[in-house]
């Protein structure tokens, strides 16, 4: 394999001093000014970037550590040790600066790497880390997946950006669209040498660290809408053609099912045709093989089609590129008018992250971002779970996170002495939700505005989002997170997996037929697998407050959503209704309402009672079956043919 190029050589319009200083610089030389370029980067990101061998790094950053010129930090990791991570420090940043003959503060704004950059940083190293392999997979077997014709391997030129941001005009309205990364690789004509690169190739990359919560699928979408109003604005009207793909990584394959249902409502929603991209599910701590990310089973951004990144990375003009990606950020005016004889290094990083981490700070947002050397990996899985479903009782926490019921005990307990979770006294025994300082440090780790965390209780206190209108009914929310809770634990039992499940506003579905909208609002909706068998449910936990009326409402609803045919878009295959009520009394009455009202659709619906759930489980023989009508009294259980 031909080696890859690093990214001084494409960065090629880069002001003179640069150019001209960064031929003639020592290999730790280098090292300085790859961390100004990309901070907090590994030893093996270092080695590949700069095409050394690992030794030689590891005594490299030996000898500059010594020095005081970075210093390092260990994020949490799943399954593995962590990792130390490099970063400048002003010491560092001004002896790069003197190289370079440029002014130490505004080369730091001009490469973000300033004290509260990294801060910002922090909190998102698993996934800053996660870009960085992702990123390193693709150029490392560039040059053989990107061959030109007849087998000739390519030479293969390369840049990256993360936190892509850039700001364009939409319809006279000022917009703004962002992505975790850009990936800029150039590639030369055979024989023409690594000076005349022809074409590029670029990609936008956005991974999806966890974004679970009820309000989420709206932001995914909103993403995406900027994105391809900038596609359509007057700005990219010269290179329409040649936008980049977009790459998404998401955690589960749930979400997976959601950001392509998301790019297709956008594309829709705005008339316009698809992003063009991929998508592929990455769970945390999956060892990485031969060819990654190349060979991940890569869809198609809009459909369940397979798809190969080698199809989308086209090759297109060099001028075709996205705004300030081949080029360094914007340069502070002054950037390289330094004064030499000026020694005085003010304190631009102040640095020592991981001691300050276990210190007293007075400001909140500090000590907020240096939270994320202290949390653990479960620490954060814990977080993540509230913020997916607030109210959450510790043995729920423990069977939904696969942990001992000690275990889920000790994290929470950890979580509260940093007043990250909050205890809520209910009916229904002690219930947990994410603090105010706990959704903040979520929002940060998600990189998504805080609004979408909270919203204000009459008092004018902020609480996690959904968590007051939960507590309104906490018998009923209390039931469903049981009866998930259960089913978890019975098909961990017989070897069975719950692929997923959604509750409360994360299983609602508003749609749009016949030029009214109308909503869809299920309990809850999971799916299940036992071996070749798959099937999806809906979920309606019935107290016994709902009249004749309201129970023929809300079959109706079923009934319309089922004729519109929208279920398909989250299912393969029709989910199953299953309904738990209260008493046999209901049993009956809701079973005649649903025969009356669901009799012409093909849903199955089979109901049981609280009492019998409590005795034997969602997964024993409760459930009697409604529809199809069979005139039939006799119960089965859940895993039986319908």
């Amino acid at each position: 394999m031909k080696p890859v190029r690093d990214q001084q050589e494409v960065n090629s319009t880069e002001p003179q001093s640069i150019s001209e200083r960064e031929a003639h610089l020592t290999s730790k030389e280098r090292v300085l000014l790859w961390l100004l370029k990309h901070p907090f980067q590994r030893i093996e990101d270092l080695a590949f970037a700069l095409k050394l061998h690992v030794s030689s790094v590891c005594r490299h950053l030996v000898a500059l550590e010594q020095q005081g010129m970075i210093e390092q930090v260990r994020p949490p990791q799943v399954g593995t040790k962590p990792q130390a991570t490099y970063y400048l420090t002003t010491t560092g940043l001004h002896a790069i600066a003197n190289i370079l003959g440029a002014d130490p503060a505004k080369l730091a704004q001009m490469w973000r790497v300033g004290e509260g950059h990294l801060l910002r940083l922090i909190p998102r190293l698993s996934t800053f880390m996660l870009l960085h392999d992702l990123v390193s997979g693709i150029v490392a077997y560039a040059p053989t997946r990107l061959m030109h014709p007849g087998g000739y391997p390519a030479t293969i030129r390369w840049h990256w950006v993360h936190d892509y941001m850039h700001s364009f005009v939409w319809k006279g309205t000022r917009e703004r669209c962002r992505a975790d990364a850009v990936l800029a690789m150039t590639r030369a004509l055979p024989g023409t040498g690594t000076q005349k690169a022809e074409t590029l190739f670029t990609a936008l990359w956005m991974v999806d660290a966890g974004l679970l919560g009820g309000g989420n699928q709206r932001l995914i979408q909103q993403r995406l809408e900027a994105l391809l109003k900038f596609r359509e604005s007057t700005e990219r009207w010269r290179s329409y053609s040649h936008f980049p793909p977009l790459l998404v990584v998401t955690r589960s394959a749930r979400n997976h099912l959601l950001w392509q249902q998301c790019a297709l409502e956008a594309s829709t929603r705005k008339r316009v045709a698809p992003l063009a991209g991929a998508i592929v599910t990455l769970e945390p701590g999956i060892p990485k093989q031969s060819g990654f990310p190349w060979t991940l089973p890569w869809q198609h951004l809009t459909t369940s089609r397979p798809c190969r990144l080698e199809d989308l990375l086209i090759p297109i003009p060099i001028d075709s590129a996205l705004p300030n990606v081949l080029a360094p950020r914007m340069i502070p005016e002054g950037t390289f008018q330094h004064n030499q004889d000026d020694t005085e290094q003010t304190d631009i990083i102040k640095g020592r992250f991981s001691a300050r981490s276990h210190q007293r700070t007075e400001s909140e947002q500090e000590a907020l971002s240096l939270l994320g050397l202290q949390l653990g990996y479960r620490h954060l899985e814990c977080l993540l779970q509230l913020y997916q479903h607030p109210l959450l009782s510790r043995e729920e926490v423990a069977t939904f996170g696969h942990l001992q019921p000690e275990t889920a005990t000790r994290y929470l307990y950890d979580l509260r002495a940093q007043a990250c979770v909050e205890i809520y006294h209910t009916s229904r025994g002690k219930r947990y939700a994410l603090s105010e300082r706990g959704g903040r440090f979520i929002a940060m780790y998600l990189h998504i505005s805080q609004r979408h965390m909270f919203e204000k209780e009459a008092s004018g206190v902020r609480v996690q989002r959904g968590v007051p209108s939960l507590l309104q009914k906490i018998k009923h929310t209390a039931g469903i997170y049981h009866f998930l809770a259960r089913v978890q634990e019975e098909a961990r039992q017989e070897g069975h997996l719950l692929e997923w499940w959604e509750a409360e506003a994360r299983s609602a579905r508003r749609y749009r037929s016949q030029k009214h909208w109308h909503n869809f609002l299920p309990d809850a909706t999971f799916a299940y697998r036992a071996e070749e068998k798959r099937f999806s449910a809906w979920l309606e936990w019935d107290e016994g407050t709902m009249h004749t009326s309201d129970l023929t409402a809300k079959f109706a609803a079923y009934a319309h959503f089922l004729e519109t045919r929208e279920w398909m878009k989250d299912h393969m295959t029709l989910p199953i209704l299953l309904m738990v009520t209260p008493h046999p009394g209901q049993e009956q009455r809701v079973s005649r309402i649903a025969q009356r009202t669901l009799a012409h659709t093909s849903l199955v619906v089979i109901v049981t009672t609280q009492t019998r759930l409590g005795e034997h489980g969602p997964l024993g023989p409760i459930w009697l079956p409604v529809l199809p009508h069979t005139f039939e009294d006799q119960r089965r259980k859940l895993l039986d043919p319908s």
